[in-house]
C-alpha cells in the first residue's frame, strides 16, 4: 500500500520472460482519485511497454516475453487543459492507495 501526494510511484517487476503479469489498483482500498497515468518501462530505458490511464478496480494483464526489469510508473492523469495558463489540468493524487502487481505464472508454452 502507498500514499499519493502530488508525487510519482515507480515500482519495479523483475520478470524471468514469456509470462503474463497482472497490475490493479484500488482493489481493496477506496481511492479518493478516479484514474492515474501508467508508464511501463522495459529496464528503465527509453522502450514503452504500455503507457496510459488505470482506473480503480481496472485489471490490466501485460504479456512480458523478455526476461529483465519492468518499471511501472504512477503519476498524475492530464484531464485537460487551463484556458487562462494554458497548463495541463490533472486529478489530485491524494490518500491512500493499493497496487497489485504480480505473475499470473501464465505461459503460453504452458511451463
Amino acid at each position: 500500500m502507498g500514499i499519493f501526494a502530488y508525487d510519482t510511484d515507480t515500482y519495479v517487476y523483475h520478470s524471468e520472460g514469456n509470462e503474463q503479469l497482472r497490475i490493479q489498483i484500488c482493489t481493496r482500498t477506496d481511492c479518493q482519485f478516479e484514474r492515474v497515468h501508467l508508464r511501463i518501462n522495459k529496464d528503465n530505458t527509453s522502450i514503452v511497454v504500455m503507457e496510459g490511464p488505470i482506473e480503480p478496480g481496472q485489471t490490466i494483464d501485460l504479456g512480458a516475453a523478455l526476461q529483465g526489469d519492468y518499471y511501472f510508473k504512477f503519476t498524475a492523469e492530464e484531464t485537460g487543459v487551463i484556458s487562462d495558463t494554458g497548463d495541463s489540468e490533472v486529478d489530485e493524487l491524494l490518500g491512500p492507495y493499493d497496487l497489485l502487481l504480480m505473475s499470473t505464472k501464465y505461459s503460453p508454452h504452458g511451463n
